[in-house]
């Protein structure tokens, strides 16, 4: 759905992915789902929200003892937090 220009649904799909994995009580599809809408929604300029659902993921993946996703998900955040910083710098 991105890539064919229909970003919001494309979000839209992906949350209802997210509660159908939770109500299978699938946990780490819930997290890898959560960590991809981050992405979503960081592409889509709501960097407030892509960070809510960093946390979620990250926490989940924390629990799950999934260290390497874990870490995709502080990379991620990582390269929010400069590619925002670099925005708010006056030329």
């Amino acid at each position: 759905m991105v890539s064919d220009g229909r970003p919001t649904e494309a979000v839209t799909a992906m949350r209802e992915a997210i509660r159908s994995w939770q109500a299978a009580h699938a946990h780490l599809n819930t997290a890898i789902c959560r960590f991809r809408l981050a992405q979503l929604l960081a592409d889509e300029g709501d960097i407030a929200g892509a960070e809510m659902e960093l946390d979620s993921a990250s926490a989940s993946f924390d629990t799950l003892s999934a260290p390497l996703r874990a870490k995709a998900c502080f990379e991620f955040r990582d390269s929010l937090a400069r590619s925002h910083s670099a925005r708010d710098v006056p030329y």
